[in-house]
């Protein structure tokens, strides 16, 4: 996940929690954050990712709901492309 906006509840000065971020490409995922323990991390505030269930809104249109784990979609959801 690249840096971007983000506003909810923090921990230890970074993302943990219910939260909202929106990506420098402009798409909006809200839902639970918490602290990667893989990945080499220069920067300390982007050691969070989008954990457990989120939802993504997508620059394009498309949407996205269901479970995450650092950062990328795995398990189950629901995918919608913007042609719906």
């Amino acid at each position: 996940m690249s840096a971007g906006i983000y506003g909810g509840e923090m921990k230890q000065d970074q993302p943990h929690g219910n939260g909202k971020l929106v990506s420098k490409d402009g798409d909006v995922i809200r839902g639970k954050f918490s602290r990667s323990t893989s990945g080499n991390w220069p920067n300390r505030y982007e050691r969070s990712l989008p954990t457990g269930q989120n939802k993504i809104q997508f620059s394009d249109g498309a949407f996205y709901e269901g479970m995450m784990e650092n950062g990328e979609i795995s398990g189950s959801g629901v995918y919608v492309s913007s042609q719906g």
